[in-house]
């Protein structure tokens, strides 16, 4: 049995509010309070991150473009701390965020659900030419498409691969937990090509992940319930809910409501009088754990 310490990077839900309708949202933009974080909150998340020395900072939401003070928040992240920086967006503003940084992020995440704007209208709402044309256009040194697999968008994985060598951008294809028969067969049509496609190997990341080489310049990464096999020692063992969680502790998430979660489920909830101190002592608690990788089969890989 293998097993990594690791310290999460820190998850800033700047705001509920989304445009989008993606049914498969794990519960970061349901527009639960309809609020956004406080400057005083990211004022917090900021000094907590300096103290922590944590690495890696994701933005996301909700929809984070949709806070007027993105790219301030943006600029002062990257003057205050030594994180790595990241965005996750369905690309609705992000032109002009583009282009009111000071510094190219280090990793932009375009979350998109087609190439065909009838289908994405029925989930980001963004027309996906203009937030593909912004994605590109955009300043930053890494750039992920980030994909989940539906009934409506199965049929150009080839389109989305091939877009993504072209483009010389790095490619996350996810699945969802779903017991309907006709998504079953739908998922075994996709992973039995993208296995054919080349060698894959298993990443052992916070989220373990399967990574299949696209070219010199593109990585496809897939994210899948089955691959879910990390569980904290102490703190996912307990929770009745760790069978049907996707990610497991892989970031420390900061909620508008001033919430802080090292999970998607909120069972763990961080005490504390205000965020910083939250952040803190959720950090402690997890700071130090060991992962274990347990044993997993997936049907599609013998």
């Amino acid at each position: 049995m293998k097993s990594m310490r690791f310290m999460p990077p820190l998850r800033l839900v700047l705001t509920d509010l989304c445009n989008g309708a993606c049914q498969f949202c794990h519960n970061e933009g349901n527009n639960s309070c309809s609020c956004s974080m406080s400057s005083e909150m990211i004022d917090g998340c900021i000094q907590s991150a300096i103290d922590l020395q944590i690495p890696k900072i994701a933005l996301t939401g909700g929809e984070p473009t949709l806070r007027r003070d993105l790219h301030v928040i943006i600029n002062e992240l990257q003057e205050r701390t030594k994180a790595s920086i990241s965005l996750v967006t369905n690309g609705l503003l992000l032109a002009t965020v583009g282009k009111e940084i000071k510094r190219p992020l280090d990793n932009l995440n375009l979350s998109i659900s087609s190439f065909e704007n009838s289908i994405a209208a029925r989930y980001q709402r963004v027309n996906p030419e203009e937030a593909l044309k912004s994605f590109l256009d955009f300043p930053a040194l890494n750039k992920n498409l980030n994909i989940v697999i539906t009934k409506d968008n199965y049929k150009e994985i080839d389109l989305f691969i091939n877009w993504c060598i072209k483009e010389k951008v790095s490619l996350d294809l996810m699945f969802v937990s779903d017991d309907d028969y006709e998504y079953h067969e739908i998922e075994g049509i996709v992973m039995n090509k993208l296995l054919n496609m080349n060698v894959a190997t298993i990443d052992l990341n916070l989220t373990p992940v399967m990574s299949i080489l696209l070219s010199k310049n593109s990585i496809l990464h897939i994210k899948h319930p089955y691959l879910s096999g990390f569980f904290h020692d102490s703190l996912c063992n307990s929770c009745d809910a760790r069978n049907a969680c996707f990610e497991k502790i892989c970031a420390i998430r900061v909620h508008p409501d001033g919430k802080v979660s090292p999970c998607l489920s909120k069972r763990i909830i961080s005490n504390g009088n205000n965020v910083y101190e939250r952040i803190i002592n959720i950090y402690k608690r997890v700071g130090t754990m060991t992962l274990r990788k347990e044993f997993f089969e997936y049907p599609l890989m013998k």
